[in-house]
């Protein structure tokens, strides 16, 4: 992750997923609030590997972020339109 030096106090790595589709940020604002960030990149599913579907894992991670503060999503989502997980 590439952030500007004078960030260094700010921003942090607070959780990255065991396959590494997704990791969370938490960055300090001035206000000394803070948002928790996710940074996502999901393989479409023809490519994706046999096993649990990250979103199963993400979603659990955007409820307990939720409760904690500010979040947003951002990434690569692959447009995953199925009715399933």
């Amino acid at each position: 992750m590439l952030y500007k030096k004078g960030l260094h106090e700010r921003v942090h790595v607070v959780h990255k997923d065991i396959d590494a589709h997704y990791m969370w940020i938490r960055i300090k604002r001035g206000d000394l609030r803070e948002l928790y960030i996710a940074v996502c990149h999901c393989l479409p599913t023809q490519f994706a590997p046999l096993g649990e579907s990250p979103y199963l894992s993400l979603y659990d991670d955007i409820i307990r972020f939720a409760t904690m503060r500010d979040i947003k999503l951002l990434g690569d989502f692959n447009a995953q339109t199925k009715n399933e997980l």
